[in-house]
């Protein structure tokens, strides 16, 4: 309940021997004046019985969704699997948040931003990279986890990666990891209803996929064979 989460949350609880909304509710009106003050006890009375005189704002949609993860410690990211498994996480994740935003808002994002923090030289140095989605990207997990892939290891100081290596090491730990995609603009209803349906369709079919595929995974780079990469 807003306002109640803290020290006067807690007062209210210490003072009056209660932990419930409904047990606030026995208590009268001058019985909470006489206690929390003239202003706080009125309060207290009628949001216990539902009534809240805060005015309704306007709900106004982010500019940007994502979600992030950080590793501490031992928990660093040191191969190149640990990398793919909590991109694909974070960009699954973010595929939930933006189907649930396309139904409610009909808008479409036209840029991902992942972010990530690695530790080089004793010290911790962040860094963040941008795809632009073009007309034919099927705004998805799978997308964004291998774009976000290669914006990771074609943005982070490395050596050239070796095709013999299976599971290859990081040269420097990833402390932090973050996806977002932003830029939206808002969507006509045949772009809405295509929008939609490519989310339920992308929803059924992910769990098949991923179990199917899930020991053969490839990391997919365009023209890298001359790149330098965060792997050694």
């Amino acid at each position: 309940m807003k306002h109640l989460g803290g020290k006067f949350g807690d007062a209210v609880c210490d003072v009056l021997g209660i932990k419930t909304m409904a047990e606030l509710e026995h208590f009268t009106e001058k019985e909470l004046q006489a206690k929390f003050d003239e202003k706080n006890g009125t309060w207290l009375y009628n949001i216990a019985r539902g009534v809240d005189p805060e005015p309704v704002r306007a709900r106004f949609n982010p500019k940007s969704i994502g979600c992030c993860k950080q590793f501490k410690g031992k928990a660093a990211l040191i191969d190149l699997h640990s990398l793919e498994k909590w991109l694909r996480d974070l960009a699954d994740e973010v595929e939930g948040r933006l189907e649930q935003d396309a139904l409610e808002s009909n808008r479409t994002p036209r840029q991902m931003v992942v972010s990530f923090a690695v530790q080089a030289a004793g010290r911790d140095a962040s860094s963040s990279r941008s795809y632009n989605f073009s007309p034919v990207d099927d705004l998805r997990g799978s997308t964004f986890a291998s774009k976000a892939l290669e914006l990771v290891l074609e943005g982070a100081e490395g050596s050239k990666p070796k095709d013999d290596e299976n599971n290859r090491r990081l040269k420097a730990p990833i402390k932090f990891l973050g996806i977002s995609v932003g830029k939206f603009e808002d969507n006509n209803e045949t772009k809405k209803t295509k929008r939609i349906n490519d989310f339920f369709a992308a929803g059924a079919s992910k769990e098949t996929i991923r179990l199917s595929n899930e020991n053969t995974i490839k990391v997919r780079r365009k023209n890298s064979e001359d790149k330098n990469y965060v792997l050694e």
